[in-house]
């Protein structure tokens, strides 16, 4: 899975991040955002919309970033 940063212009014409994409790379990569997030796809592309945490070291590497499911999210889970 490939990880890319997205731009955006800010209002002094600067690029400034504004998100994080995984784009996966194999079948099972994308199996695995389908368990998380679904695969019900909207006219406009969209398939979920949720939350997510950054977070420093822990055990799983110096940074990462965690995608809530949408199941952790409909049982309330912060």
């Amino acid at each position: 899975m490939r990880c890319e940063m997205r731009y955006e212009k800010n209002e002094r014409g600067k690029s400034v991040p504004r998100g994080l994409v995984l784009i996966c790379e194999t079948t099972e990569e994308s199996d695995l955002i389908d368990e998380c997030c679904g695969n019900q796809v909207d006219d406009d592309g969209l398939i979920f919309t949720g939350h997510y945490d950054a977070r420093l070291s822990d055990g799983y590497g110096d940074h990462y970033v965690y995608l809530k499911a949408k199941a952790m999210e409909a049982a309330g889970v912060k």
